[in-house]
């Protein structure tokens, strides 16, 4: 995730320092111990002083390479960051949008029910339309055969 990107970025971040740091502790013991050796030393001494600013320039060069791996992890760890905080947003308007739509599902359920009341509302009419329907049948029924009978009376 950009969280563990951003942590390993860090942690890289923070052993380049340590890095650089003895490095430049070395640099400095080195150049004392180098200048003291010319001074009191003979030829052989100005080889070895030679030497050493040698290592220092070495060692310079490495300091330099390591401030920029250190510049480099920067860079990416500040992407890390804003990657980060994108996917915070994005999981942020996620969740606004999940609660949008749980609204939305809600009211539609909502509906639902009042279709399904509607709905047996209707039913119970038609139910009672039928009965009606039938006792009028029965009723038209008695009718024509009062009639009938009549008719045979007459």
């Amino acid at each position: 995730t950009a969280a563990a990107r951003a942590e390993a970025a860090e942690r890289q971040a923070a052993d380049l320092g340590t890095q650089l740091e003895a490095s430049r502790a070395e640099v400095a013991s080195g150049s004392a111990a180098a200048e003291h050796l010319a001074a009191s030393a003979s030829a052989d001494a100005a080889a070895a002083l030679a030497d050493a600013r040698q290592a220092a320039d070495a060692r310079d060069a490495k300091i330099a390479a390591l401030e920029e791996d250190l510049s480099k992890v920067g860079a990416s760890l500040e992407a890390a960051k804003a990657e980060a905080a994108r996917a915070a947003r994005e999981a942020e308007e996620a969740t606004d949008a999940g609660a949008d739509a749980g609204l939305q599902l809600e009211e539609a359920r909502a509906q639902l029910d009042e279709v399904r009341a509607d709905r047996a509302k209707a039913d119970a009419a038609a139910a009672a339309a039928t009965a009606r329907a039938s006792e009028l049948e029965g009723e038209l029924s008695k009718a024509h055969a009062a009639a009938a009978a009549a008719a045979k009376a007459a």
